[in-house]
C-alpha cells in the first residue's frame, strides 16, 4: 500500500490514464497501416475492447499479472495499483507495479510506432513486404 497525497494521486491516475491512450492510439496506428481497410481495422479493435472487457472479469493472478495489468482499461482504471501493490521482477531487480506497468505500455506504444512507421516506409518505397 502506498502512502501518498491526494495530488500524487491525482497525477499518477492522470499519468496513467494518458499512458493507456497512448497504447491504444499506438495499436490503433499499427493495426490500420498493416490491415489497409477502415472497416476491418474497425472490427479488429472491436474485438480487442471486448476481449479486454472479458479480461476484466477474470480472477487468476497470472493472467492479471503477466497481462491484463498492461492493457489499457485495467492501466487507466483500477484502483489496484494502490490497495495491492504487485512487484515484477526484471533483470535482477524488483518494480511496483504502480511504476513497470505504465513503463512496459510506454515501451509497447514506442515498437508499435516504429513498426508502424517501418511498415509505411517500406510500403511507400515500393519495397515488397513479406
Amino acid at each position: 500500500m502506498f502512502h501518498i497525497t491526494y495530488m500524487e494521486q491525482f497525477l499518477w491516475n492522470v499519468i496513467r490514464g494518458y499512458v493507456a491512450l497512448l497504447f491504444v492510439v499506438s495499436m490503433t496506428i499499427l493495426i490500420s497501416v498493416i490491415i489497409e481497410r477502415i472497416m476491418a481495422g474497425v472490427v479488429v479493435i472491436c474485438f480487442y475492447w471486448v476481449f479486454l472487457l472479458i479480461m476484466e472479469k477474470m480472477i487468476s493472478f497470472d493472467v492479471n499479472h503477466l497481462f491484463a495489468n498492461f492493457m489499457p482499461l485495467r492501466l487507466a482504471g483500477s484502483t489496484d495499483f494502490y490497495t495491492r501493490n504487485e512487484i515484477y521482477r526484471f533483470a535482477g531487480r524488483a518494480f511496483d507495479s504502480m511504476v513497470w506497468c505504465p513503463a512496459v505500455d510506454l515501451f509497447l506504444s514506442g515498437v508499435m510506432i516504429g513498426i508502424a512507421a517501418w511498415w509505411l516506409h517500406r510500403k511507400t518505397t515500393g519495397v515488397r513486404i513479406i
